[in-house]
């Protein structure tokens, strides 16, 4: 392609470049460091040549529109550092992943839980120049961006940050459902018995490790969803203020992991009480969310639109983990769980028809309890509802076990019956082949012909069965030990002569035997057959 463009092509920057690459593949793939990111050799050199921390206050400046909708002020920074190949350079080529450290930055770097922006900055008189910013983050106060490089950056240049503003709101929108989560769970489990070990606010759920002595009952799980749904409702104000540590640490309620060491002043999250509020009401805290969080937050409840709780599991002993959406997902979730429900109710309405005209198809309906249930399974859904469906699943399952219980020993009860009958129907003849109740297993036949045997132990009978869920004919023929010796009517060979009419096979003894076979369309045939072999005995 060079070549057609008259084009020549630098070999050895191609390599150098090539080279480049699997080093950092490399050091990624085994797990080691990035070769753009800030080590402590980084640090020590920053602070040695006194470069500022980094101002991150702009990730802050958003607001609430009257549409409805946030709006992000833009942040104009200036170059400070450029990182390669764990080394500050002043000037990057385009093609190459780098750090790109700024004075000030609206991209919130990973921490607190909450994961890194993600966007792009772009040069202020050059707009071609484009970093594509794929993770941010901070190390002793300083924030590096890290990504690929389109055109050449130079430590000075002016620069637009750009942020990937759906991911932002939907991390938004997840810190604080799991703010308003925390609340929810102590209000459900009893205030101190539930304590935070860890969490994770991604653009696409969010995730909450806690204390806890045991699972979750289905109404614990559903009553923290409706506290959070109630707090949605409530279109509470969200307060984001700094306070002293000391001062923060007295407001009664206040959420925080105190082994963690929070900066001074700390910055104070609370929801429909403001810092204000609560130092004049100090039960407030325990009415709602009070959080030490430097992470980005709604402005309101209501922006949150919805919340579903989709797992609740346990991760270790004494520790439990939620996961939970949000939003527009939330409520995705929501209108999948009404589509099942609706799902569930018309196959009960459709169970309940069945039983009403005796008319109950065991083998279908139980597939399509199978076949609910790996739909239910797979759904993002509420985990309370997915509980609740199973629970009602199990109940309809139960209900066709023991309906299918029954109707087997009803068969059972009349093939009994019919081989009594035909024993004394047939008191003057020696064999006879009938076809009796259908549905009937091998264990029922044989009980039947060991009752007819005992009723009339002179005669030699064959009986078959359909079951038609299975498709399959089922034939057991017993033969008096006497009439085997006096006119050589062997069962193993009465069944022999019409297992390949039913399409199967039969084996058994002189006196017992069976034969089973896919053929339906062949038991009259079959019948016919045995009737032959077992009258050419006594010709």
């Amino acid at each position: 392609m060079a070549e057609e463009r008259n084009l020549q092509i630098d070999m050895a920057a191609y390599e150098k470049a090539k080279a480049h690459a699997q080093e950092i593949a490399r050091a990624k793939g085994s797990g080691g460091e990035d070769l753009c990111s800030l080590d402590v050799h980084a640090l020590d050199e920053l602070k040695t040549k006194g470069n500022p921390e980094t101002d991150q206050s702009p990730k802050y400046n958003y607001q609430k529109g009257s549409d409805g909708n946030y709006v992000f002020e833009p942040c104009t920074a200036t170059i400070v550092g450029l990182r390669m190949n764990k080394e500050f350079v002043t000037e990057v080529p385009g093609g190459n992943r780098c750090g790109v450290l700024l004075d000030r930055s609206s991209f919130y770097a990973e921490q607190g839980g909450q994961m890194y922006d993600t966007g792009f900055i772009s040069k202020e008189d050059d707009q071609e120049v484009e970093f594509s910013v794929s993770d941010v983050q901070v190390h002793g106060g300083y924030v590096i961006h890290i990504g690929n490089l389109e055109g050449t950056l130079r430590v000075g240049d002016k620069v637009k940050c750009n942020l990937d503003e759906a991911q932002r709101r939907n991390l938004m929108n997840n810190h604080t459902g799991t703010h308003v989560l925390n609340y929810a769970l102590r209000q459900v489990l009893g205030g101190e018995a539930v304590d935070q070990r860890g969490s994770l606010v991604a653009p696409d759920k969010l995730r909450f490790d806690f204390t806890a002595k045991g699972s979750l009952s289905i109404e614990q799980v559903r009553n923290a969803e409706n506290i959070i749904k109630e707090v949605i409702n409530k279109k509470q104000e969200v307060f984001a203020k700094e306070s002293s540590l000391a001062k923060a640490k007295d407001i009664q309620g206040l959420r925080a992991i105190f082994d963690e060491v929070y900066p001074d002043p700390v910055r104070v999250i609370s929801i429909g009480y403001s810092l204000a509020d609560l130092a004049v009401d100090p039960s407030a805290g325990y009415k709602t969310s009070v959080e030490f969080c430097g992470g980005t937050h709604l402005r309101n409840t209501e922006d949150m639109i919805d919340c579903a709780i989709v797992t609740e599991e346990a991760i270790s002993k004494g520790i439990r983990r939620i996961i939970a959406v949000t939003g527009s997902d939330a409520q995705k979730a929501h209108t999948k769980a009404s589509g099942l429900e609706t799902k569930i109710q018309n196959f009960k309405n459709e169970v309940e028809q069945q039983k009403n005209t005796n008319s109950l198809n065991n083998k279908v309906l139980t597939q399509k309890i199978t076949q609910l249930s790996d739909e239910i399974t797979e759904a993002v859904i509420s985990s309370w509802k997915k509980e609740s469906f199973r629970e009602e699943l199990g109940k309809v399952k139960k209900f066709l076990v023991e309906a299918e219980k029954a109707s087997k020993a009803e068969k059972n009860k009349k093939v009994l019956t019919q081989a009594i009958e035909l024993a004394n129907n047939n008191k003057d003849v020696n064999f006879i082949v009938e076809h009796v109740e259908d549905g009937c297993n091998s264990k029922a036949l044989n009980t039947a012909l060991m009752q007819l045997g005992k009723t009339n132990p002179n005669l030699a009978a064959m009986f078959f069965s359909i079951d038609h869920d299975a498709k399959k004919i089922l034939c057991l023929c017993n033969v008096p030990k006497a009439m085997v010796a006096e006119k050589g009517l062997k069962a193993n060979e009465w069944t022999k002569s019409i297992s390949d009419i039913i399409g199967g096979k039969g084996g058994g003894k002189d006196v017992s035997a069976q034969a089973s076979g896919d053929k339906l369309d062949g038991i009259d045939n079959a019948m016919n057959v045995a009737k032959q072999f077992a009258a050419s005995k006594f010709t």
